[in-house]
């Protein structure tokens, strides 16, 4: 097992090579203080899209956006619902009912 490893290492190196791509290095690695902030960062704007999900898979980042959208939509629902007096509602797994104002309560 080990062999394998260590050949698929060189071939991992021999293919940065080629591409003309060079490696950090020991001594500039080492130089990095642990905890320290990036120099460059992924940063988002008001028009990206959002939530970034951090996967390489395009089918995977699919899923967790439609994960987290399907969840939204089924939040924002049960929330007007909510807000409009249906107490029974349940929200999603791991939502929260909103804040309403304890007059909002009493049944008129």
């Amino acid at each position: 097992m080990s062999k394998r490893l260590e050949e698929r290492r060189l071939s991992e190196i021999k293919k940065r090579h080629d591409e003309k791509k060079g490696f950090m290095g020991r001594e500039k690695l080492l130089a990095v203080r642990p905890g320290s902030r990036p120099k460059k960062t992924k940063k988002s704007d008001r028009f990206t899209h959002r939530p970034r999900v951090l996967s390489k898979s395009d089918e995977r980042r699919a899923l967790g956006r439609s994960f987290y959208f399907g969840n939204l939509c089924e939040y924002i629902k049960c929330s007007k619902k909510y807000r409009d007096g249906i107490l029974e509602i349940v929200f999603p797994l791991g939502m929260f009912r909103p804040y309403i104002k304890p007059a909002m309560l009493v049944p008129v």
